[in-house]
């Protein structure tokens, strides 16, 4: 759901219009974080239902007075889910998933983005911990993970590239 313009013609941040929202995929998985973007809203849901499982909206002007302004989905990734938390780390777009912390990475060429690991190097532990648990935020130029009395550290001045040719984190 998004706020609009209420009866009145006032932009109204406590209004939700009965055409104000928009649904991601058919099936019953549940949406486990919103990521804003530069340019887009992320939603992520918890399992693919064959439809994907990360949408991106970007909004859209409408010329209509009563729907201003609208936010259909832009692009969907497929196969890569959510399981936890996300967070924006040094213009970073970063989610929980069962691969580990992935990033939604732009793509030189198109500007599409992909996903890609950033947690090769921890993942052995990370993925031993309850995903729904894990917690993202940053700390003194760290992404810390924070896991049921674990805290994982990645460094965002300590970047390599993994053998998979992506970007990484030294932890």
């Amino acid at each position: 759901f998004y706020t609009a313009r209420d009866s009145g013609g006032t932009n109204n941040p406590l209004y939700f219009g009965s055409l104000n929202y928009f649904s991601d995929g058919i099936g019953g998985n549940r949406v486990k974080a919103l990521l804003a973007t530069s340019n887009m809203l992320a939603v992520f849901k918890d399992g693919d239902d064959g439809c994907g499982s990360i949408f991106y909206h970007s909004p859209k002007e409408t010329d209509y007075p009563i729907l201003p302004k609208i936010y259909p989905t832009a692009y969907v990734h497929s196969g890569v889910y959510a399981t936890g938390d996300a967070i924006t780390f040094f213009d970073d777009p970063l989610f929980v998933s069962p691969l580990g912390i992935c990033a939604l990475e732009k793509q030189a060429i198109n500007l599409d983005r992909s996903v890609c690991t950033r947690s090769h190097n921890v993942n052995a532990m990370l993925l031993a911990e309850n995903p729904e648990k894990i917690r993202l935020t940053e700390w003194c130029g760290y992404l810390a993970v924070l896991s049921e009395g674990r805290i994982y550290l990645a460094d965002s001045r300590a970047i390599f590239t993994h053998k998979t040719g992506n970007k990484e984190y030294e932890w």
